[in-house]
């Protein structure tokens, strides 16, 4: 097969199993290499199909944001999609690159290699939340830091956005959110590492080397395909995700990053290394858990109770025992950090014994009190437990354990 010297040099910038070029109409107008093992046919018999034909639809919004972002003279990814259906012994999905050259008519040039199936986040278009991002991200650092490679955290807002997309019909929002996740995906490391962290803050890591404005900017001309984006605001920073840092301070400085991000907006998204960062974090953990400790120990808290009920008559049948700190917002993020603080074992217990106070001055409750797996193994958590409700033979059925 004869190849064109322009097709070589646009192939040149990686090696691949299979090389192709998509041109108008996205159809695939070149391609040579492994292509029956990848995609399940010839390499000759993909030539006037669209690319589509190929891609999962979950992971479509995510490739068409590569062909569009890509600018002549540049390159885009490499992203991991997924394949529609898999040929026997083939690829469940591809890492794809993309670039255009100036003086090629406007063909992409494409290079595809085999991979396995990415590991996606659950929310609307492949979007982590804000949980799994936090793995994601930690992974991501691990990974980085023993391969050499530099990656950065990137805040992005986009200001109005709820408001546009409140005021669309609900086919014009559901487009509207599937792109929006596309080229964020697309501008994250290998198409897998973005998050939606409320209706108009967003999380991603991706390579260090370019300006924020520069990907503000490119995802501004992304969304400027749906034409009430031109209502939103956008705006970005960075952290570089670069230093001596273990894996569990990385992990405590950016939760705390995205929590001010998440407050704050852009006031809060922090302009600092990521050693600030971490600095930053230790001091809050400090102070945080020198506050749980005093709730703790003064039993500064409060118990609110949920119903539990039988499916088959409706009739209750206990009340689980929930903590709250303060307020009614969510002790997840308290918990979360008695847990890595080894604060967990006396916070359950104290709950534990407020919850037997309760069941002995009510003599008609019966509460299910929540211990966490940590605690449960703990050889004087039992012991204390006996103490605390040994001879109080009231509570007998009364009284349920949940491990978390």
């Amino acid at each position: 097969m004869s190849i064109a010297p322009h097709r070589l040099l646009g192939f040149a910038f990686a090696s691949a199993d299979l090389l192709m070029e998509v041109g108008p109409g996205e159809k695939i107008t070149f391609a040579v290499g492994a292509a029956a093992t990848l995609v399940g046919e010839a390499e000759r018999s993909l030539i006037g199909h669209c690319w589509r034909d190929f891609v999962d639809p979950r992971d479509q919004e995510l490739i068409e944001a590569v062909f569009v972002g890509v600018e002549g003279g540049a390159r885009q990814g490499p992203v991991i999609a997924r394949l529609v259906g898999a040929a026997p012994g083939g690829a469940a999905a591809f890492a794809l690159s993309a670039c255009k050259l100036p003086q090629n008519d406007g063909l992409i040039s494409c290079a595809l290699t085999r991979a396995a199936a990415p590991s996606i986040g659950a929310g609307e278009g492949g979007l982590h939340d804000r949980h799994s991002f936090e793995t994601v991200t930690k992974s991501l650092f691990e990974t980085a830091r023993a391969t050499g490679q530099d990656l950065e955290l990137a805040f992005v807002e986009m200001a109005g956005l709820k408001g546009v997309e409140d005021g669309l019909p609900a086919d014009q929002q559901a487009q509207l959110k599937a792109r929006l996740a596309g080229a964020l995906r697309a501008q994250s490391h290998g198409g897998a590492a973005a998050a939606r962290l409320d209706e108009e803050r967003f999380a991603l890591v991706r390579a260090t080397g370019e300006n924020p404005d520069a990907l503000t900017g490119r995802l501004s001309r992304l969304m400027g395909l749906v034409a009430e984006i031109g209502q939103v605001k956008f705006a970005a920073r960075s952290l570089p995700l670069k230093g001596d840092v273990a894996p569990s301070q990385i992990v405590r400085a950016i939760r705390y990053a995205l929590d001010d991000f998440i407050r704050d907006g852009m006031e809060g998204a922090p302009a600092l290394s990521l050693q600030d960062a971490v600095s930053q974090s230790v001091r809050l953990t400090l102070e945080k858990a020198d506050a749980l400790g005093s709730a703790v120990a003064e039993r500064r808290f409060n118990l609110v109770y949920q119903p539990v009920v039988s499916l088959k008559t409706g009739d209750l049948h206990h009340h689980e025992v929930l903590v709250r700190f303060g307020d009614d917002a969510s002790p997840f993020p308290m918990i979360r950090m008695a847990e890595e603080l080894d604060l967990i074992e006396g916070l359950d217990f104290a709950i534990a014994e407020r919850a037997v106070g309760e069941l002995t001055a009510d003599p008609k409750l019966k509460l299910a009190v929540n211990v966490s797996g940590r605690t449960i193994i703990s050889p004087s958590f039992p012991a204390a437990m006996k103490a605390l409700i040994g001879g109080k033979k009231a509570l007998k059925g009364r009284l349920v354990f949940e491990i978390t």
